[in-house]
């Protein structure tokens, strides 16, 4: 590339992203010029964000663990890690805390979300239209500036960080095509990562696990042991191909040690849950408030046709050993079986989405 296109191409993206924050502030802060005390966003989700942005400047100047606290939940203490305690943009909020206080703290780390979510979608868009500007600016608008984007800035911070997503894919387009070595490959991706773990560990989570995995699993077991269906490996017969599968337990047993939620909205996919990794491992899910909860709780769950004593486990045995607690007596079979009668009678009464499959499956 010559040294005119270099410069064709960083004004383009300078001009893309001055286009992307101008849309923004023309958003979120133009009703904030005579109201320095307000903040972008409703209800309580962004004081939350407030909460932790003085959080990490306060634990820092005290020498506390900014994850691991009894501040929180005194005396007992909280794991703060698994909160959308948002550390990177935290640490990035300190100066500004001190200088202008925390709503407008709030409001200059909000803004830049969108338009960088956007420029790094415009990156990725031009790089796959070859070079096309335009295109590549609508693209980027689409992403960073969606219905998703534009209704998430409103309450939750934690998941409108995901500017390092259309970079990844970048960057894996430029490994693909030979432009950058394995090793840079290696240290971007890893780079980009980590910076998506410390703005949202549950963006992290959903891109490097949580999409393909319960799919990936069965392959992963197909290399460890060479057979189908868990099979047991055949003596004499061909073993892994590489070090890290030659262990003694298989992917899918190691899987069978983590519990898994029933909110997968699909009474196959529960179904699947339980022939893979068992009724045992399986807890009731909702995410309420974030999303309406099933009306009753866990409806599709009760109307499966599920024997009792599976159904009681993942209704309530299961969480006292996930928490590893005793059970309190006067619950249990019989509420189940009573939730198991209502929750079907509602489920039939719906509409099938497919006329191939059957709600109440056989147990």
């Amino acid at each position: 590339m010559t040294s005119p296109d270099r410069a064709r191409r960083r004004s383009q993206s300078l001009g893309a992203f001055a286009l992307y924050f101008a849309a923004a502030v023309l958003l979120l802060d133009r009703g904030l010029i005579r109201h320095p005390g307000y903040f972008i966003g409703r209800d309580t989700d962004p004081g939350v964000h407030m909460w932790f942005f003085t959080w990490w400047r306060f634990a820092l100047a005290r020498g506390l663990n900014p994850f691991i606290t009894d501040w929180v939940w005194t005396p007992l203490g909280m794991n703060l890690a698994w909160t959308t305690c948002v550390p990177l943009p935290s640490l990035i909020s300190i100066p500004l805390q001190v200088t202008v206080g925390e709503p407008a703290t709030y409001n200059i780390i909000v803004t830049p979300m969108l338009p960088l979510a956007a420029f790094a979608a415009f990156l990725l868009c031009r790089r796959v239209t070859g070079d096309a500007f335009w295109p590549s600016v609508l693209g980027g608008y689409i992403f960073g500036f969606s219905p998703y984007m534009l209704g998430q800035v409103l309450a939750h911070l934690v998941l409108i960080l995901i500017f390092p997503v259309p970079l990844i894919a970048l960057l894996t387009l430029k490994r693909l095509d030979g432009e950058i070595s394995a090793l840079r490959y290696a240290i971007g991706l890893a780079v980009l990562l980590i910076v998506q773990f410390l703005c949202s560990v549950e963006l992290f989570a959903t891109i490097t696990i949580v999409g393909g995995f319960a799919l990936m699993l069965t392959r992963a077991q197909w290399f460890w042991g060479r057979t189908w269906n868990e099979e047991p490996p055949r003596p004499g017969g061909p073993g892994p191909e590489a070090a890290p599968w030659a262990a003694e337990t298989g992917p899918a047993e190691l899987a069978r040690r983590f519990y898994y939620d029933s909110l997968v909205f699909d009474h196959r996919a529960i179904r699947y849950l339980i022939d893979m990794f068992g009724a045992d491992r399986l807890l009731v899910g909702s995410d309420f408030p974030a999303m309406p909860r099933e009306e009753p709780a866990g409806r599709t769950l009760s109307a499966m046709g599920l024997p009792a004593a599976v159904l009681d486990d993942i209704t309530w045995h299961n969480c006292f050993r996930f928490l590893g607690v005793s059970e309190p007596e006067g619950r249990g079979a019989d509420w189940t079986e009573e939730r198991s009668d209502e929750g079907r009678r509602r489920l039939q009464s719906a509409p099938e989405a497919s006329g191939k499959h059957s709600v109440s499956e056989p147990g």
